[in-house]
């Protein structure tokens, strides 16, 4: 896919990967990745995604959900939703602000420490991205992210060279284990 927008060319949508219900756990993080790539070829296609959350079972059978409404409420009930269901896999897509200042950046400090967020900062002092995170039950979690570049004359979108993160934070992050803080890092 990346060879078809670095060409010009439309990419193609990525196909569905298969469930083996020998491996559940690998199955979902087949399809986190696909689910990755899948968002990437939804937003050049639309020039922006949806904020949404994918729950899978072991069997393969999956709920989706659009984040709505206040997000710390939709947090609370995603983990109470996960708690004794069954779901072995969370996959959550959404388009956030970001900053990427480094530790020793003074702004970049301020925003760990909660006292100020990201899209509180000036237009030129942060930049958007596509995240996609997936968190499993064993514990591990992805997270995707595709920083959004955003043509100022013409308005085209594009995808910058994406980068991994292992640990997810936020009020999103650690769904399967102990309540998170918005300040731990990651996204929000």
């Amino acid at each position: 896919m990346v060879e078809a927008m670095k060409s010009g060319r439309k990419p193609t949508e990525p196909a569905e990967p298969s469930w083996d219900m020998n491996d559940p756990m690998g199955s979902f993080h087949r399809y986190g990745k696909h689910l990755h790539q899948k968002a990437r070829w939804m937003f050049m296609k639309d020039g922006n995604h949806a904020e949404m959350m994918f729950l899978f079972r072991s069997s393969g059978q999956g709920l989706v959900m659009l984040v709505r409404g206040d997000r710390d409420e939709f947090a609370a009930n995603i983990k109470g939703i996960i708690r004794g269901s069954g779901v072995i896999g969370v996959v959550h897509i959404c388009e956030a602000w970001t900053r990427f200042g480094g530790h020793n950046d003074h702004v970049t400090k301020q925003i760990m420490l909660g006292e100020i967020a990201v899209s509180d900062l000036r237009p030129q002092d942060r930049g958007e991205a596509l995240f996609t995170s997936i968190q499993s039950s064993d514990g591990q979690s992805t997270c995707w992210v595709d920083p959004i570049h955003r043509d100022a004359g013409t308005g085209k979108v594009s995808l910058g060279k994406e980068f991994t993160l292992v640990e997810t934070g936020g009020r999103f992050g650690k769904l399967f284990g102990q309540a998170s803080q918005q300040d731990e890092g990651g996204y929000t």
